[in-house]
């Protein structure tokens, strides 16, 4: 039996046994079921409190308002929000393996590189020990984020033209 694509169905199926999509899908189509890759487990957690770091800095940065300030103190929490809300998106996103969202997680965590650097740099110069601590914390998270993103299991979640939910 045929469908109207031309792919050959069985002649009996039993939905009683099928609990997902994917399984609808191994029945119908043999293809084997899809299971999350574990590397994007802690990408996407990650990912997320990156997200929730920078909407807690935009409420920092509305709370330390000057009046001589406002236009840069208004830019940079508008800014912040709109960045962490895309970054929540995208690690929501990353969690469900939709391709949209790997360019930009890697994206921004490529970002937070050169932003921790500059925390970093600062120990030299007689910088409090705060903002450095800060920079190593965002660098090894930024860069535990790319190894996710890049394992080779990672690679294939996103690399399957169907995705978890048939889309991609």
């Amino acid at each position: 039996m045929l469908d109207p694509v031309g792919t050959r169905l069985p002649a009996v199926v039993d939905f009683g046994s099928m609990s997902s999509s994917a399984n609808l899908r191994q029945t119908i189509l043999g293809e084997p079921p899809l299971t999350p890759a574990r590397a994007l487990i802690p990408a996407a957690v990650l990912a997320a409190l990156e997200g929730l770091f920078g909407l807690g800095f935009a409420v920092y940065a509305a709370t330390d308002f000057h009046p001589d300030r406002a236009v840069v103190t208004v830019g940079t929490v508008v800014t912040m929000v709109v960045y962490a809300v895309a970054l929540l998106a995208a690690a929501r996103a990353v969690w469900r393996q939709r391709g949209w969202a790997r360019a930009v997680v890697v994206a921004a965590n490529l970002l937070h590189l050169p932003i921790a650097w500059s925390f970093v740099s600062g120990a030299g110069q007689g910088a409090e020990w705060g903002p450095v601590a800060a920079g190593v914390a965002l660098g090894v998270v930024s860069i535990v984020v790319l190894v996710c993103m890049f394992w080779p299991s990672s690679i294939r979640a996103f690399a399957n033209p169907n995705g978890p939910a048939g889309q991609h």
